[in-house]
């Protein structure tokens, strides 16, 4: 639009006759604009043309002597450019080509409808960053198999089998970016499905002759830069691989051309830009493969010569709108891929315009950080910027080089200084943390993103070694040294890790989902810190930086505990410890956590009347925001129980929608045995369905039990006390305290106002399911007792003695431990407000029924908790239909 004006300009001088040494100057840089804009869409032979007349407009006639300073600069510029793209000077005008006039709408608009502005383009109308599109010769061919074969006529015999040629690229686009990974994840997914179509396309080999090859290779860029409709993406991205292919061979074949490797590597961009500017944009489901493109792409650009980077205008678009894709979906606050597009921060006033002005893809890396320079967003801005260069210090300051060089700004050279110091201080404070073990390592899974933290199937996350090391340094005091051990916390979902420095242990480090360590940091204030500051840890605190999941950006934070161990004490869990331990040493331990430790908690108890539902989450009916996992209630939780690959695991068919228990009883450990204790007469049900009937998202079965007036689930009246919310064995630790351990509590992300029996309940079902795994003898013999504690009018269970009593020692550790957790319940209840043997038994449902869907526990342990469920949940619903029956409070 300036090069139009300045020829219109040159125009009205010379109409006017006015003027006359200015007609040469504002003609000449009307020209040179227009012949710039053309080298950036890669029209080399008509911009060389426009710098050509540029230069004979400016310099004159030499009879009368030399231009004025002005026109002898821009004629200087002239003279550059076609020095830069392998042209001269010329004497006299050239004669006319036989092309069609250049139509200045076209130019301005990219070769699109004129009051189309690209800037303003919806999705699904068009590209963001394209690169330069070279003439207009291939117009007439739709597909890169009809290039092929237009040009294979001309061909000499002789032809190179292409399956070499596609493993020897592969090969080498592995050896530019396989660091990272990304060719074995979804970007490899997609290369080879392309690649499969580039072999398409040669039936009989590529030719041999270096001539035919060279024409190809030039025809088949050209053909690339042309692709640009909606219609033609996927197409787009074979004559870019097409072109890369043939090139590498022109590279490397005898006799061939050493210069040209920088030619596959922008060809190899081409392709990734093409992925990158397809409508996977803005689809959710590719955000993967977008933050694998872009990180591969950054690889390609820093490995290119700086004058190949500098000379072509489009290289560093395509890099930068590369990165402005990662920014805006793995920087502070990421947007998804559908919302980017309508990102406020890329959305500015446009007075012109009088609306919103949607900046350029390539301006987004700028635009994000000048918004990211507090200290919270910086963190993370430099988190992100790390990672796409793959934690590679000199590829991560050439990145914001690049960023801000081109930059009009006048605040460019402090930005980049801010941003390269930034960079520089985390990723120096990085290479003080060294990682000793780290069983959550992406080395552990060949799907998981090298420089993201992801998550299996099971739902465990995965943390490279180098974004772990940036996540401790956060915390890391001037001057120390870090090291990060993993094994002692291997088993846990969560990555965990114990952090030593020079005088040994300090804290407990785990990164977790940012709504859960906000949540943990101000229950550790408002709720633990109302313990004895021997019973839990003296600090907890989490680091400002987040860190997303690369499956679907959610939030990520590391949380720093500190170390509750003294020096010499081995870190044991009250778990490890209890396998161990005699019956009374148990029951004792058990004491002094439930009277002792959390002794505050439970003596600051308050009655009211709730819904006893919803202090369940699998039994709760909708959202609790008061209550322990405040966003789940019981469809999400039944949907994660019956989800295909938690049944898979346990190798039998789960559903919610069945009343009857099924076939699965028979791999139910115990629960054969159980019922045919009990007897026949007892109807036994599929625990899944009663919490679906008693959630009321099933098909209103239970409707006269939820509304009961006697039962009263719905307002009941009962008594609150402090919880803990995730009160297992794994949750306590074991430090020195006499002859039995005293017993410290972590983990206070749950911590809440809840029913008095939901910790009791928690810690039986832990006991039951978690500490031990039986077998099928011995989880028989639990199953009659547990069953026989159910059915009784009290929630005793019986415990044989003497010398015929057939259980093991630690079954008799598991049953003396649960009936004095049982004691403690009835213990808690108040003279006129006792606790009542169903609404423990609902609680201890409500804690195993989950167990079926954790992987944290073995395939038999969580059928036992379907085992026990079953029991549980078949004897409550006997007695509220017989109390409903008889009318009696129940």
């Amino acid at each position: 639009m300036q090069s139009a004006a300045n020829l219109a300009r040159a125009y009205d001088h010379h109409r006017r006759q006015v003027e006359v040494d200015q007609i040469p100057f504002w003609l000449g840089a009307g020209l040179n604009g227009l012949a710039k804009e053309l080298t950036q869409q890669g029209r080399e032979s008509d911009a060389v043309l426009a710098f050509q007349v540029a230069h004979l407009v400016l310099i004159g006639d030499p009879s009368e002597g030399a231009p004025p300073q002005h026109v002898d600069k821009a004629a200087y510029f002239s003279r550059r450019n076609l020095q830069s793209l392998g042209a001269t000077t010329v004497t006299a005008l050239p004669d006319p080509v036989e092309a069609s006039i250049l139509d200045l709408s076209d130019i301005l608009t990219d070769g699109e409808p004129a009051q189309v502005q690209r800037t303003e383009r919806e999705p699904g109308q068009g590209r963001d960053v394209d690169g330069p599109r070279h003439g207009s010769s291939e117009q007439e061919l739709a597909t890169a198999g009809e290039l092929v074969t237009q040009l294979a006529r001309g061909w000499t015999p002789g032809r190179v089998p292409i399956d070499d040629l596609n493993t020897e690229l592969l090969d080498h686009f592995c050896g530019i970016s396989g660091q990272l990974g990304a060719l074995d994840r979804d970007l490899g997914r997609e290369y080879r499905t392309d690649v499969e179509a580039v072999t398409a396309l040669f039936p009989e080999g590529m030719p041999e002759d270096r001539h035919n090859l060279e024409a190809l290779a030039q025809r088949m860029r050209r053909f690339a830069f042309e692709s640009k409709t909606l219609e033609e993406r996927e197409e787009r991205r074979v004559r870019w691989l097409a072109s890369a292919t043939t090139n590498y061979r022109v590279w490397k074949m005898p006799g061939g051309i050493p210069t040209n490797g920088p030619q596959v590597i922008i060809d190899l961009m081409g392709y990734i830009g093409a992925i990158l500017s397809s409508e996977k944009r803005y689809q959710d489901s590719a955000r993967d493969l977008l933050l694998d493109c872009t990180e591969a792409q950054v690889c390609l650009a820093h490995r290119l010569p700086a004058v190949v980077l500098g000379r072509f205008p489009y290289l560093r678009a395509w890099l930068l709108a590369s990165v402005g894709t990662y920014l805006m979906l793995a920087g502070p606050n990421p947007s998804r891929p559908q919302d980017s597009y309508y990102d406020p921060r890329i959305h500015s006033d446009d007075a012109t315009n009088r609306g919103l002005h949607r900046a350029q893809r390539e301006q987004w890396p700028e635009i994000l950080l000048r918004q990211w320079r507090d200290q919270e967003s910086r963190k993370g801005a430099c988190f992100a910027l790390a990672s796409v260069s793959g934690w590679d210090e000199v590829r991560a300051q050439w990145l914001v080089e690049r960023i801000f060089e081109a930059s009009h700004d006048d605040r460019k050279e402090l930005d980049r200084n801010f941003w390269s110091q930034a960079v520089e201080e985390l990723m120096s404070a990085a290479r003080k943390v060294r990682v000793a073990t780290n069983p959550w390592s992406h080395e552990e899974s060949g799907s998981s993103r090298g420089n993201v933290i992801t998550s299996d199937d099971a739902g465990r996350l995965r943390i490279p070694s180098p974004v772990l090391q940036a996540a401790v340094a956060q915390g890391l005091s001037p001057g120390d040294v870090i090291t990060v051990h993993g094994n002692l916390f291997k088993g846990r979902r969560m990555p965990t890790f114990l952090l030593t420095n020079r005088y040994g242990p300090l804290s407990i480090l785990k990164v977790d989902y940012r709504d859960k360590v906000v949540r943990e940091v101000t229950n550790f204030k408002r709720y633990a810190k109302r313990l004895h500051q021997s019973n839990r840890p003296s600090e907890c605190a989490s680091h400002a930086m987040e860190m997303y999941l690369g499956e679907n950006g959610d939030p990520l934070r590391a949380i720093e505990t500190a170390y509750a161990f003294e020096e010499g004490e081995k870190p044991l869990t009250l778990s490890s410890w209890i396998q161990q331990a005699g019956d009374d040493d148990a029951k004792g331990v058990v004491d002094r956590l439930l009277l002792n430790t959390m002794r505050p908690w439970i003596a600051h108890v308050r009655r009211d009347r709730i819904d006893l539902r919803a202090e369940y989450p699998v039994f709760r009916p909708g959202p609790a925001s008061d209550k322990q996992s405040p966003d789940s209630w019981a469809k999400g939780e039944l949907s994660r129980i019956t989800d295909p690959r938690v049944l898979s695991e346990l190798g039998t068919q789960l559903t919610a929608d069945s009343r009857s228990v099924g076939d699965w009883v028979r791999k139910a450990p115990g629960l054969p045995e159980a019922m045919a204790h009990i007897g026949n007469d007892t109807e036994w049900i599929n625990p899944l369905w009663f919490a679906a009937e008693l959630a009321e998202v099933g098909s209103g079965a239970l409707t006269s039990v939820i509304d009961s007036f006697q039962i009263g689930l719905r307002d009941f009246d009962t008594l609150l006390a402090l919880s803990h919310g995730d009160l297992h064995f794994d949750n306590v630790l074991c430090t020195s305290g006499g002859h039995l351990p005293k017993a410290v509590l972590i983990d206070f992300e749950s911590a809440h106002y809840g029913h008095v029996c939901k910790d009791l309940a928690r810690l039986e079902a832990s006991m039951l399911c978690q500490v031990f795994t039986w077998d099928q003898e011995a989880a028989a013999r639990l199953a009659i007792r547990i069953a026989d504690g159910c059915f009784r009018s009290d929630a005793t269970l019986p415990l044989p003695e003497g010398d015929g009593d057939s259980l093991t020692h630690p079954e008799h550790v598991a049953l003396t431990v649960s009936q004095r957790i049982r004691e403690t319940a009835e213990g808690c209840g108040q003279g006129h407000w006792p606790i009542r043997k169903e609404e423990y038994h609902l609680a201890l449902a409500g804690a195993l029924i989950p167990m079926a869907r954790y992987t944290t526990m073995s395939v038999p342990q969580r059928w036992f908790a379907l085992t026990l469920s079953t029991i549980l949940t078949s004897a409550l619903l006997h007695h509220w239909k017989t109390a409903e029956a008889e009318g009696v409070d129940s």
